[in-house]
């Protein structure tokens, strides 16, 4: 009854367009091999971040190197350091490099690219989103996606424009879809003074451009719906399957997307 009803879109077809696009562009220009072979939807579980510590640096670490892993950048030279001491820094390349994400904890096309090999790049956290690990992880997966876009030559679709939306793009890109959806909103609570800013995350994409890119993702790894929801806020579940339904309508631009992938991974056997 009422099935000729449709559900109204999750995103408008400007958002849409541009969501398909920026997983063309993550895939042609960062590593759509490792897309396919190793990107794993990452979960807010203990399966993926095991470890306890005994402070807060010590597991601002342990997340920090979860993520970088599941990223696929242990082979890059990324410190974490305190609060105190982060800088925002940049790697001086002496030319242009083809970003490869790796299991491996070896570049050496990287290291031969910099202009001093003794260099880093420094990450940090804020203290305060301990008790927030799904922000951390997001955060962290931020900063790895804006170092990684730093590196490209080719900008995101629509441009320089388009920069901070695509740094959260290229993270969930990466795996991290549902924690970028289930932090897009904090809530505020009644009274300004019970909202701590710090604790939460600044969120560029909103939770249905999240949620949709997270579907989209998800379609491309066939990941079943069940595996997804459950790490979901409850309010987002359901609009989480109208996603992957209004995904599946586009079976063209899937198979672009699909044939890509394909592409990427034949040029290396």
């Amino acid at each position: 009854m009422f099935s000729f009803i449709k559900a109204k879109p999750i995103v408008d077809e400007t958002s849409r367009q541009w969501i398909f696009d920026a997983f063309e562009w993550a895939l042609s220009h960062f590593d759509g091999d490792f897309f396919t072979q190793h990107s794993k939807l990452i979960l807010p579980t203990h399966a993926f971040f095991p470890a306890r510590a005994q402070s807060v640096e010590q597991l601002a670490q342990s997340v920090f190197d979860a993520v970088r892993h599941y990223c696929g950048l242990r082979h890059w030279p990324f410190q974490l350091v305190a609060p105190v001491q982060f800088a925002p820094n940049q790697i001086q390349l002496k030319q242009p490099i083809t970003v490869i994400r790796s299991d491996s904890e070896q570049n050496t096309a990287l290291e031969q690219a910099m202009q001093n090999p003794q260099d880093k790049l420094s990450l940090s956290y804020d203290p305060i989103q301990i008790n927030q690990p799904q922000v951390m992880v997001a955060n962290y997966a931020a900063m790895f996606s804006g170092y990684l876009m730093s590196m490209s030559a080719e900008p995101p679709p629509g441009g320089d424009e388009y920069r901070l939306p695509s740094i959260e793009l290229l993270g969930i890109f990466m795996g991290f879809g549902v924690m970028f959806s289930n932090t897009a909103y904090a809530f505020r609570g009644s009274c300004g003074s019970c909202h701590n800013h710090a604790a939460n995350r600044t969120a560029v994409l909103s939770e249905n451009e999240a949620i949709y890119a997270t579907a989209l993702f998800c379609v491309l790894k066939d990941i079943e719906n069940a595996a997804v929801t459950g790490h979901l806020k409850s309010h987002l579940r359901g609009m989480y399957k109208q996603a992957v339904k209004q995904v599946k309508s586009y079976p063209q631009a899937l198979q672009q997307l699909r044939h890509l992938m394909t592409n990427e991974t034949a040029a290396l056997a």
